[in-house]
């Protein structure tokens, strides 16, 4: 693949399966892009209020490896603290199993399926 595939100002949309006070479909923006540094996207344009930020930073890591730093933030009032509560769960399993997997993968030179991504994701 030749050039970015995400870049600052690309709007795209996460889908999963619809929950009590959420239909299922996040629109999204990516706020800022350094490559091997950092990548953060505004979260929820198609939602009233402010969009949430999320941010992933990469720093190397005392042994050798890489840090990953990882902040939601913009939530805000009761229906924040139920979506942080809600999401939190999820993004731990994120940070757990599925990004090593794909890091694994990237670093033998393969971007792992999206089916085996999620199969990670949920343990199996």
């Amino acid at each position: 693949m030749d050039g970015p595939v995400l870049w600052v100002g690309r709007r795209f949309r996460f889908t999963d399966k619809p929950r009590p006070f959420w239909d299922g479909i996040c629109d999204c923006e990516v706020a800022q892009a350094n490559e091997n540094r950092c990548f953060s996207l505004l979260r929820g344009l198609n939602q009233k209020g402010e969009p949430s930020r999320v941010s992933w930073t990469l720093q190397p890591a005392e042994d050798g490896g890489t840090q990953v730093e990882f902040r939601h933030g913009g939530l805000h009032g009761v229906m924040g603290w139920l979506m942080k509560k809600g999401m939190s769960k999820g993004w731990q399993r994120m940070l757990e199993r599925s990004i090593p997997m794909v890091a694994e993968g990237i670093g033998k030179g393969r971007i792992p399926p999206r089916e085996d991504v999620i199969k990670t994701y949920r343990g199996g």
